[in-house]
């Protein structure tokens, strides 16, 4: 797919116009393509990785520590941890309550939802994060129903890392090497149960990437045997 946006505001600093935008398709065993995604810019690229988190979300595993909470359980993971300038990856907040006990979900009206927050950063573009589904609790003392989560929930966030000339620069500064970034954050949240809804909370979160410049030598194209 040709870019059609062949000005300046669409092409990275080392790149041409007519550009081709990268994009992923997934065709069926019957010849059929049932997805499709394609990003608005040249260097906006999703991994394998976040890809198959996007499709089989249940095939990701954290596999991070524990994070300390009070009254929840939070758990970190990432797609990708070593990444170019353009790369799309995806984060994922694990959130296990325990049973009996809920947080507001977003658009709550008169109670204070959970709220992931990712702090901003010139290596980074943090797109709003993706909430589960909720599901409606009554309230039977207070006559109330509310949307809550309840058990297990999986938060989202897609973060593209900037692709600059000052970047590039840095990068550059020592070819072959990568810099480490941290992405920062914050979970807010509100956990109640039949009895007692707790004070809000807030916990810091981090993760770790290492970004490297993207490879721009082309492979070699195999001669076929005449």
């Amino acid at each position: 797919m040709i870019d059609p946006d062949n000005t300046t505001n669409n092409v990275p600093d080392y790149g041409a116009r007519h550009t081709a935008y990268p994009g992923y398709f997934v065709v069926s065993p019957a010849g059929v393509i049932t997805e499709r995604f394609v990003d608005g810019r040249y260097d906006d690229r999703r991994t394998g990785n976040a890809m198959v988190a996007t499709l089989f979300p249940e095939l990701l595993e954290t596999g991070g520590r524990p994070i300390e909470a009070s009254h929840v359980e939070l758990r970190l993971g990432q797609t990708d941890t070593a990444v170019t300038l353009g790369t799309r990856l995806q984060l994922l907040v694990d959130l296990k309550l325990p049973s009996g006990v809920h947080v507001y979900a977003p658009g709550v009206q008169g109670y204070r939802p959970i709220a992931l927050t990712i702090d901003p950063s010139p290596w980074f573009k943090a797109l709003p994060p993706r909430y589960p589904a909720s599901r409606m609790l009554e309230l039977k003392a207070i006559r109330e129903t509310v949307p809550v989560y309840e058990g297990d929930a999986r938060i989202f966030v897609d973060v593209i890392i900037a692709n600059t000339s000052a970047l590039m620069r840095t990068l550059g500064r020592a070819p072959g090497t990568s810099q480490p970034v941290m992405i920062a954050g914050r979970f807010q949240y509100q956990a109640c149960d039949d009895k007692v809804c707790y004070p809000p909370a807030e916990v810091p979160l981090a993760w770790s990437l290492s970004v490297a410049m993207p490879d721009r030598v082309r492979a070699v194209e195999e001669k076929k045997s005449p």
